[in-house]
């Protein structure tokens, strides 16, 4: 059952999704508000659906709103349990009950209502938090046993849950109080996976990559990866604010499903000349993506695709974000080993060479011996980075010998 939805963001009535018959169908449409058009400090939704007064399509609005759900089949199914009529096969039906707490800065509630405007929290103690993690992990997803979980989603197809933390310790949020950390339990087939990506996390910014903190803690029993949210800040006055953001998926209009290369998804190509485009520092946001691309072929990450990498909007201008989801598929052999985003015409991680790197940088319309330069740089530092965070995080031999097997050979393929 569709719902039509009003859209908030910094506070403001900013738009409106309403349902239009399209034939068999309802469809939904976004409209920005006049208020919002007019405001001094207003940005677009998504850089996808710029400002203007003509409503967006369906396309664009279904496409932008899809991709703001976990991609996780058994979480949506364990909301449609616990939320009675909602219909997880339309995005604006899951958002009308969890949208006041997504990606980025906005909040969704059914049309001709207000977002809750006090901010209330519950006290929660590491066991209790331990209890909902072990819940989720052991239903892949749903938490059967969790009487009261938090209203928030987050995009993904790992499990997770968002969570506000102060110095006090855990708390569940509530109304206009934002999650601030994503906890991300291990799930049982992909061993150690949380060691993995707070290795990767922690190399990466030894290399000069802008990461968002991260840590594998134990809480209540219970190892997990948390990383702490770059799209939550403290304003002047100390309080928690959203700032807004979007992978690249949405940003370039394609669906959530087609972030693979490969799927008809976005390539490099694509992503380079829009990144100079939107963003107030285009040289050097594109030589920061330069360096974790060349960081994410180094590891033999091949899930770097466009919804891993987004883009920050806010009235003064836009950024690319800090790196995210970074861990090396090189530790799992049974999975596909492809690079999510080719380089030049190059699928293959650890057969990159020089040549890939040029071809790249002249189809993104970037000048080669920069790109180059870049790619020895991080390239030459990137093994002992891995080495010591991998040791440093207590991955196993098994671990460090399959990871650190793909990350030796770029020593051979250093350019130049």
């Amino acid at each position: 059952m569709s719902v039509d939805l009003d859209l908030y963001l910094a506070g403001v009535h900013a738009g409106m999704i309403r349902h239009r018959s399209d034939g068999a169908a309802m469809v939904p449409e976004l409209t920005y508000t006049r208020r919002w058009l007019a405001s001094k400090g207003s940005f677009s939704l998504s850089l996808s659906m710029p400002l203007q007064e003509r409503p967006h399509n369906a396309k664009k609005t279904r496409r932008y709103l899809e991709a703001l759900l976990p991609e996780n089949t058994v979480t949506l199914e364990d909301w449609q349990k616990r939320y009675r009529g909602m219909d997880i096969t339309d995005p604006t039906s899951v958002l009308a009950v969890v949208g006041e707490d997504v990606a980025g800065a906005a909040r969704f509630v059914p049309a001709g209502k207000r977002p809750h405007g006090f901010r209330s929290s519950i006290a929660l103690t590491d066991e209790e938090v331990g209890a909902f993690l072990a819940d989720l992990r052991a239903h892949r997803g749903a938490m059967p046993n969790t009487a009261y979980a938090p209203r928030i989603s987050l995009a993904g197809q790992q499990p997770k849950l968002g969570l506000y933390r102060d110095v006090d310790g855990w708390r569940m949020p509530y109304g206009d109080m934002p999650s601030t950390h994503i906890l991300k339990p291990a799930p049982e087939n992909l061993t150690d996976i949380d060691i993995n990506e707070a290795a990767m996390m922690n190399a990466a910014a030894a290399v000069g990559i802008r990461t968002s903190a991260s840590a594998v803690e134990n809480i209540g029993g219970q190892r997990v990866f948390v990383t702490r949210r770059y799209d939550r800040v403290r304003d002047q006055r100390g309080r928690i604010v959203r700032i807004h953001q979007e992978d690249f998926a949405q940003a370039l209009g394609y669906r959530a499903q087609a972030k693979y290369q490969k799927e008809k998804g976005p390539a490099l190509r694509n992503i380079i000349p829009f990144l100079r485009e939107h963003v107030v520092d285009p040289e050097g946001d594109v030589d920061q993506f330069n360096r974790l691309l060349a960081f994410n072929v180094a590891i033999g990450n091949a899930d770097a695709h466009a919804k891993n990498h987004s883009i920050l909007i806010t009235p003064l201008g836009n950024r690319l974000a800090p790196a995210y989801d970074l861990l090396s598929v090189a530790a799992y052999p049974a999975y596909s080993q492809e690079l999510a985003l080719s380089v030049g015409k190059q699928y293959h991680g650890q057969q990159v060479q020089e040549r890939d790197w040029r071809y790249y940088a002249e189809k993104s319309g970037q000048d080669a011996e920069r790109v180059l330069a870049i790619v020895a740089e991080v390239w030459s530092r990137t093994p002992d980075a891995v080495a010591d965070s991998l040791a440093r995080h207590g991955a196993s031999t098994e671990m460090k010998n399959k990871i650190m097997d793909t990350v030796r050979t770029v020593e051979e393929r250093l350019p130049g």
